[in-house]
């Protein structure tokens, strides 16, 4: 979540949730319901997973406050960014505990994680212009460099490298690259405004950066972040939230924009082509986080929800290949989605991170 997003988030529009009144004998009922699916799921789905399909369920344990930033660790273990600190999931989200101790206070913004010559590690973006660095089985973050940004980090990005992590960070000053595991960094792209997300096109490599503050959204690089250039043709609006990338495809979430145009969908490569992707989502939504599954630019004859998008207080929004956006379920929380993660398998888990903590919601 960006500048943008943060002053959309300390001001937000009031919301209200509609009370749910029902007869003891019903609501008796209900609860015994939920707790033979609940048993089911234990046994068939997943051991450790309480939550019934369908249906957003909190975390059992785990911050209990803004999460701002997910990660996916190549040797397996989920990350999750928020104010508390950076906390860690071994069983797909169902429980959460807090990894190492000196962060300074504030925001965490974006999370990495890489195998690095140096060591494993995850990368913290953080409030204040620095990024944290935490080897795996350390006990304590770490620096790592110098100052990048004036007043914050916020995206971190690590691609796929062979020795030394190379690490790519969007701030409040431009774009960052480090080859070393973040011990230096070096700028290869000023920007007056803020880099609030950072993706790869896993099938062509080409790297994006979304931007806030500025009527030109987009960056591109073709040379692994050396360079980067504004991408040619139509852009998405300010301010840019999130990004996802597909084989073939360029997904990007927008905050402030009018008519329901919160996602955009451009061809991977150049972003050429770019269009909002309205129908189904509501007028004052904002594209807050998005994911997808592995098969997001699958053929249009599935119905199965593969691409998904975080809003500013109306929940989480899917859609298949060709389909319209659907809600899935309601909340969570109080609406607000500020990141997402798909937890992949033959019944994938969505992870929404709120401003009261981690919810999973698994898939039909």
């Amino acid at each position: 979540m960006g500048v943008a997003a943060r002053e959309g988030w300390r001001s937000p529009a009031k919301r209200q949730s509609l009370p749910r009144k029902a007869p003891l004998l019903a609501l008796a009922f209900a609860v015994v319901l939920v707790a033979l699916i609940a048993l089911a799921a234990r046994a068939v789905l997943f051991p450790s997973d309480q939550a019934a399909a369908g249906t957003w369920n909190l975390a059992a344990t785990g911050p209990r406050s803004l999460v701002h930033a997910f990660a996916r660790a190549p040797w397996g273990t989920l990350y999750a960014g928020s104010p508390q600190g950076v906390y860690a999931s071994v069983d797909g989200g169902v429980t959460w505990r807090p990894v190492g101790h000196g962060l300074p206070g504030g925001e965490v913004w974006g999370l990495a994680a890489a195998r690095d010559a140096g060591g494993d590690a995850v990368w913290a973006a953080t409030e204040g212009g620095f990024v944290y660095r935490l080897h795996v089985g350390a006990g304590a973050w770490t620096r790592a460099g110098a100052s990048i940004g004036t007043q914050s980090v916020y995206a971190l990005l690590a691609p796929p490298s062979g020795g030394r992590a190379v690490i790519l960070a969007g701030s409040d000053e431009g774009i960052f690259r480090s080859t070393d595991g973040g011990a230096t960094w070096t700028r290869v792209a000023a920007i007056v405004g803020a880099v609030t997300t950072l993706a790869r096109d896993p099938a062509g490599g080409a790297l994006y950066a979304g931007l806030a503050g500025l009527p030109d959204t987009l960056r591109v690089s073709r040379d692994g972040g050396l360079t980067w250039r504004t991408p040619g043709g139509r852009l998405p609006p300010p301010s840019v939230e999130a990004l996802l990338t597909t084989p073939g495809h360029l997904y990007v979430g927008v905050m402030r924009t009018q008519g329901g145009e919160a996602v955009w969908s451009g061809r991977a490569g150049d972003a050429a082509g770019a269009a909002p992707l309205t129908a189904g989502l509501p007028g004052d939504s904002h594209g807050m986080a998005l994911a997808g599954t592995a098969s997001s630019a699958s053929s249009a004859s599935s119905s199965d929800p593969t691409l998904f998008v975080g809003t500013m207080g109306v929940g989480v929004y899917g859609k298949a290949a060709g389909g319209a956006w659907t809600r899935l379920g309601s909340g969570p929380g109080d609406g607000t989605v500020t990141a997402l993660l798909v937890v992949p398998g033959p019944r994938p888990v969505v992870l929404a991170g709120t401003s009261g903590g981690i919810y999973r919601l698994r898939l039909p």
